[in-house]
């Protein structure tokens, strides 16, 4: 049975008199399937809830999952909805990845080289991951350490230009 199947013979039940829903004899049945679709219904309606331009995107995203994942292997068909979620669930990922960068973290340049190749394998299907223009600024503030560390990784102790060098952009980034 459907979801609409359900609605449907509910109301057809409830649009009965009263006298004559004595004679529904399989009324258990009914009430045994809004049981089962009830929970369908609740998933159904956290994919409808789910807004990308939402600070909670990430949250709404991961909650539906997790109720979807939840469900019965006879209830998850009834989830109408379900590629919707699929669709937003990479981008909400990249969405949470961005709004997880923390420039104090010691891992700050790995974790902002993930999430810019995670937001890359999005190829052009970037459109809920509305913290872009994060993403960007993490992006350039970190290629000029980039370069410093590449220069120390060079230095083979002979040059003491290079040390010097390598000094010298060192200390251009902490101004």
């Amino acid at each position: 049975e459907s979801i609409e199947e359900v609605v449907a013979a509910r109301a057809a039940y409830t649009a009965l008199l009263k006298v004559d829903q004595k004679y529904v004899t399989n009324l258990k049945e009914l009430t045994a399937a809004e049981s089962k679709v009830k929970v369908a219904l609740t998933v159904i309606n956290l994919i409808e809830a789910i807004k990308p331009s939402d600070a909670k995107f990430v949250t709404q995203a991961k909650a539906a999952r997790t109720a979807y994942d939840k469900l019965k292997v006879d209830q998850k068909p009834l989830v109408y909805n379900v590629a919707v979620l699929e669709k937003y669930e990479p981008q909400a990922t990249v969405f949470g990845m961005i709004s997880a960068l923390k420039a104090t973290s010691t891992k700050y340049i790995a974790e902002v080289r993930e999430a810019e190749a995670a937001y890359k394998a999005l190829d052009s299907q970037t459109e809920y991951v509305t913290n872009g223009a994060t993403l960007t600024k993490a992006i350039a503030a970190i290629e000029p350490a980039e370069q410093v560390v590449q220069k120390i990784a060079a230095l083979d102790g002979e040059s003491i230009e290079e040390v010097v060098a390598a000094r010298a952009a060192y200390t251009a980034l902490l101004k």
